[in-house]
């Protein structure tokens, strides 16, 4: 008999309770992820609940005692207590130390089973629903239960060698830079792996261009890239890529045709297959629907090292909630669990509301929908813009959240929309003050140098007169 075969008998069940009875400890662990509906029948329903859901710790005792009392009320029919007498002789035996072990060690196992078995039971009515994602995600759930009761912990003093391993290769492999320089310092080399990214903005601020940028700088340093659009459709997404790569204004690439095969066909040669590009109609995809993407890409053997999704809040929750800030939190933790599951770096995007959009330097009060949604997010940066900025392709990055570095930092940078490209500026914008007390002290100085000129040049002119006088008056005096 397998070891999932055994966790899930009888026999195991017993020892399961027996050692919840026995231990405390272990008994307030296992109770929180374990439910009624794991236990085969409902003798074993009825001692799980009862040492469970108790107010205070049972012992064999106090258990006999609950048993007797249900028997009293009724709750334990006669042709049951026979039944319930051999359970309760099996369960309050102590559990032998070779034992327990083993029921720790297999306890996850029994929560996964179960829980996988009771989620098969509830697909059938879903699948005549034609409910398909919400099938997955409840597998999904049923698979991951347990799963942190089978984790022994990170053995800090034991893994030094490892870890100094892995820290002296994971600013290679692990970090994916932005190719804006300050950002990228802000952030020690960029966003990791396993993280989520966040661009707030409004309308027109360039919220997907920016995704774009950074799809196209992790694709040229070698990372395969998948990039979820939830608003513009493949094509659209693609001529923006083919403008960005082949620096080709978007309303010119039938113009430039040559330039444009040639520059995606070097790209190809060089990185093969390593951006894909997957349209979904907005309220349509949930978080299980890109996962799913995924594993099926992974299974060819494109795994992929970044993941855009354009954007958050056209993303549907993987099942109904009563309000939109549940709804909203949901999704983003979501998206927080895909990029600790597949080992990714995730970069999305999310609106400002009204009062945001208006503000030439928005802030979270700014932020559309839950707030919350920053909260979970590893790296937030806010883009923003004044009038005068935008018209002269200027944009201010202000970097509100940053777990890998220092954050409340503002980066400048220039902007083209024409050709999808971002700048960082040599030298930020300077402040309007300095700017206009700069003006007047040029202004100030430019007619200091005129009535300086003035002055000279009259002087100069006076000077000349009397020099004309008295050589007139000298030819004079000659004269006589």
């Amino acid at each position: 008999m397998s070891d999932v075969e055994f966790a899930v008998t009888e026999d195991y069940q017993c020892k399961v309770l027996a050692y919840m009875l026995q231990n405390p400890e272990f008994c307030d662990v296992v109770r929180d992820h374990m439910q009624v509906e794991h236990f085969n029948n409902k003798t074993l329903q009825w001692f799980f609940t009862a040492i469970a859901q108790s107010g205070h710790h049972l012992t064999p005792v106090t258990l006999r005692e609950e048993m007797i009392r249900a028997a009293n009320a009724k709750s334990i029919k006669q042709e049951e207590i026979g039944k319930f007498i051999q359970t309760f002789d099996i369960v309050k035996e102590r559990v032998l130390p070779v034992e327990e072990d083993y029921i720790k060690d297999k306890v996850g196992m029994f929560i996964r089973a179960q829980s996988v078995k009771q989620a098969l039971m509830d697909s059938v009515e879903l699948a005549k629903a034609e409910q398909w994602d919400d099938i997955v995600g409840m597998m999904q759930e049923a698979v991951a239960a347990g799963m942190n009761l089978d984790d022994q912990g990170y053995d800090y003093l034991g893994v030094v060698a490892e870890r100094i391993y892995d820290r002296a290769h994971e600013r290679v492999h692990r970090k994916i830079p932005s190719a804006i320089p300050d950002l990228d310092a802000l952030t020690f080399g960029g966003i990791k792996q396993g993280q989520m990214g966040m661009i707030v903005g409004g309308t027109g601020r360039g919220k997907s261009i920016f995704l774009q940028w950074l799809a196209s700088a992790a694709l040229l340093l070698n990372k395969k890239v998948v990039y979820f659009t939830f608003e513009l459709g493949k094509r659209d997404i693609a001529d923006r890529f083919d403008s960005m790569f082949a620096e080709v204004k978007p309303q010119e690439l039938n113009d430039y045709q040559t330039q444009v095969l040639e520059k995606i066909e070097n790209l190809h040669s060089t990185y093969g297959k390593s951006l894909l590009i997957q349209h979904y109609p907005a309220d349509t995809a949930t978080i299980n629907t890109l996962k799913e993407f995924c594993r099926a890409r992974s299974q060819e053997g494109i795994v992929p090292d970044l993941i855009i999704i354009d954007y958050l809040d056209l993303m549907k929750p993987h099942r109904e909630y009563h309000s939109e800030h549940a709804e909203i939190d949901a999704i983003t933790k979501g998206i927080i669990g895909f990029a600790a599951e597949f080992d990714v770096a995730v970069w999305t995007a999310t609106q400002l509301n009204r009062a945001g959009m208006v503000s030439e330097t928005p802030d979270e009060a700014g932020m559309a929908g839950y707030v919350g949604k920053q909260y979970h997010a590893d790296i937030v940066l806010w883009l923003a813009q004044t009038k005068e900025e935008k018209e002269e392709e200027l944009m201010r990055i202000w970097v509100s959240k940053n777990r890998n570095g220092p954050f409340g930092r503002t980066i400048h940078l220039e902007t083209n929309y024409s050709y999808m490209k971002f700048y960082e500026r040599s030298v930020a914008k300077p402040d309007e003050t300095q700017a206009k007390a700069t003006k007047v002290l040029k202004k100030s100085t430019k007619e200091a140098k005129a009535k300086k000129a003035a002055k000279d040049s009259a002087a100069a002119a006076e000077i000349k007169d009397d020099l004309a006088t008295a050589l007139l008056n000298a030819v004079g005096k000659d004269d006589d």
